[in-house]
C-alpha cells in the first residue's frame, strides 16, 4: 500500500475510532443492533425462506391472479385444446422404469423422489427434442439446438434490498454444454421444483425460484415467460409467471396414479407443453419436425391459455422478437451456474 494512502486510512480509521469512543452506552447499543440489521439484510434468502410478501418485494411478483381469499390456488392456466397441442401417451419404457421405481423404490426422501420426477422429465424432454422410442442421440451434433434438464442448479438473484439465491433442483433450457449453463439465459424458461412432502406453502418456494430466473433474463434483455412446475412425484402443480411478473396456476394439483396411463399422460402433457413453449420462444432451441405446425405459434398459444381474474388478458406476445426492448433492473446482479460451494447457514 502507498505511504499516503497508508496515513489516509488510519487517520480514518483514528477519527472513526474516536466517534464510536464518545458514544454513550444506549447509543453503542443501537449502533450494534443497526449493524447486525444491516449483516442480516445483506445475507440472500435461500427460496424455502421466502413468503408471499417476498415474492412481490424481492422479486416484483404480481400474486393477485392465483390467490383467492381463503389462500386457495385459483386455476389460471388451462393446457390447449388437444387439436391444438396433441396428447402423446406413456413410452413402453417409461411405464416398466416406473412400475420398477414404485416396486423397489421409496418417495421418503429427496433422493427418491427425484428418481421418478428423473425418469417423467427426461421422457417429456425427449418427445420434444424429438427422440422417441429406440433412438438415443447423445453427441455433440444431435444436442445441438436441444433442450436439457440441469438438475441442482445454483441460482442468485441480487437487486435493491434483499438478495435470495438457493439450488433449483431442474432447470431446463439450452444443450450447448453437459456442464456449463448459456450464462446468457435465453433458453431457460422452465424450472421444476421437487418435494419430499406436500405443505401448503411449498408453491410459495417453487414460484420464487421461477422469478429468480424470470429477473435474470429480464436483465439480459430477454422476453418471454418463464414455467414453473412443483411436484412430490405424486402430485403435480404448474404455474407460468409473465414477463410482467403475473403468476397464473393450473390450481388444485393433479394427483398421479402410476398404474393409471391417463394420469401419466396429462402431467406429460403439461411437461412437454411447457418445454415445447420454452423451445419455441427460444432462438436457441429448435423444434423437432414432428412439431412444425408449432414453430412460431407457441407464444400466442400460451397467451390463449392465461386469464386475469376469470377475464382473457389483452392481446400481448411473448416473442423474443418484439421490437420493444426490457430495460435492465438497476443495480440489479444476478448468478445462476453449476457453483460446488454449498449456501452458507
Amino acid at each position: 500500500m502507498d505511504r499516503r494512502l497508508r496515513k489516509v486510512v488510519r487517520a480514518d480509521q483514528s477519527v472513526l475510532a474516536a466517534a464510536v469512543a464518545a458514544l454513550s452506552r444506549s447509543e453503542l447499543d443501537v449502533l450494534r443492533e443497526t449493524l447486525k440489521e444491516a449483516a442480516r439484510k445483506d445475507k440472500p434468502k435461500s427460496f424455502d425462506e421466502l413468503t408471499e410478501s417476498d415474492l412481490e418485494g424481492i422479486l416484483g411478483l404480481n400474486l393477485t391472479n392465483v390467490q383467492t381469499e381463503d389462500k386457495l390456488l385459483r386455476p389460471s392456466v388451462v393446457l390447449p385444446p388437444v387439436e391444438e397441442f396433441p396428447a402423446c401417451g406413456p413410452s413402453e419404457e417409461l411405464k416398466f422404469t416406473l412400475r420398477r421405481l414404485k416396486r423397489v423404490w421409496t418417495r421418503a426422501s429427496d433422493a427418491g423422489c427425484r428418481s421418478f420426477v428423473d425418469a417423467i422429465v427426461c421422457e417429456a424432454l425427449d418427445v420434444v427434442n424429438g427422440w422417441v422410442d429406440g433412438d438415443t442421440g447423445t453427441g455433440a451434433a444431435t444436442m445441438a439446438g436441444k433442450l436439457r434438464a440441469y438438475p441442482q442448479t445454483l441460482v442468485e438473484y441480487r437487486g435493491v434490498g434483499r438478495a435470495v439465491r438457493g439450488r433449483v433442483d431442474y432447470l431446463i433450457g439450452h444443450a450447448n454444454s453437459s456442464v456449463m449453463i448459456d450464462p446468457d439465459m435465453d433458453g431457460f424458461m422452465v424450472v421444476v421444483a421437487s418435494e419430499v412432502s406436500w405443505a401448503p406453502w411449498n408453491w410459495i418456494q417453487a414460484v420464487g425460484e421461477g422469478g429468480a430466473v424470470l429477473r435474470k433474463r429480464r436483465s439480459e434483455l430477454r422476453r418471454g415467460p418463464v414455467f414453473v412446475v412443483l411436484t412430490n412425484a405424486k402430485m403435480w402443480q404448474f404455474f407460468v409467471i409473465d414477463e410482467d411478473g403475473w403468476v397464473y396456476s393450473s390450481g388444485d394439483p393433479i394427483y398421479m396414479d402410476y398404474s393409471k396411463d391417463e394420469d401419466l399422460e396429462l402431467v406429460l402433457r403439461w411437461l412437454r407443453w411447457f418445454a415445447t413453449a420454452g423451445a419455441d420462444m427460444s432462438p436457441g432451441v429448435a423444434l423437432p419436425d414432428r412439431f412444425v405446425h408449432l414453430r412460431g405459434s407457441m407464444s400466442e398459444q400460451v397467451r390463449t391459455c392465461l386469464s386475469r381474474d376469470g377475464s382473457t388478458p389483452p392481446p400481448r406476445t411473448f416473442d423474443s422478437a418484439v421490437s420493444s426492448v426490457l430495460s435492465k433492473d438497476d443495480d440489479t446482479e444476478i448468478t445462476v451456474g453449476n457453483e460446488e460451494s454449498e449456501l452458507s447457514d
